[in-house]
């Protein structure tokens, strides 16, 4: 299973991203109009039915990769930071290191966090008998980042909803998105 982004035909004109130091046009990004709302919903609800099939370890070998990648490119994205976001590059770069390791570490939460047997011995006339709960996807995640950590904050949003088998329809910050079609 491949995952991928939505295409949909754009009516508006791209939102321009400028450089932090300079306010020079270092790209653009797409910009959705609000009628197109429920196509996004609609294919939202969609991926959320393939995402909630998805493996366990499935969702973590995404999640590994997406770390892989980020890693292999860390130098654009720290760049792309510096950018857009006017952080230092020392900044930037630990930001990039920040956002591999939420993906990793969701991607360890993606394997082992299917649910727990739970004893409910803690009361008299209770001690033979047991419960159990398993994690299961919530379903479509509609999350919204701020701009001050444009990739990290991403990771912290993508990667427990990818790990829960979820799917996500991200709006990110304008100010600081460029980096995130990357």
């Amino acid at each position: 299973m491949k995952l991928s982004l939505l295409v949909l035909d754009i009516v508006e004109p791209p939102i321009e991203v400028f450089n932090a130091y300079d306010g020079s046009v270092i790209g653009s990004v797409t910009n959705v109009c609000a009628s197109q709302v429920p196509q996004l919903l609609e294919a939202g609800r969609s991926g959320a039915r393939a995402c909630a099939s998805l493996a366990r370890h499935r969702r973590a070998h995404i999640l590994e990769q997406a770390a892989i990648n980020i890693e292999r490119d860390a130098d654009v994205f720290a760049r792309l930071i510096v950018d857009e976001a006017g952080k230092t590059l020392k900044q930037a770069e630990k930001e990039v290191k920040r956002c591999v390791n939420t993906l990793k570490l969701s991607a360890e939460e993606a394997r082992r966090n299917a649910g727990e047997v739970v004893l409910f011995d803690a009361y008299e006339d209770t001690e033979s008998r047991q419960g159990w709960f398993s994690r299961e996807p919530l379903g479509l995640i509609v999350a919204i980042t701020p701009y001050n950590d444009p990739l990290n904050l991403v990771a912290h949003k993508l990667g427990p909803a990818i790990a829960g088998g979820n799917a996500v329809i991200l709006k990110p910050s304008e100010p600081a998105c460029r980096d995130l079609h990357q």
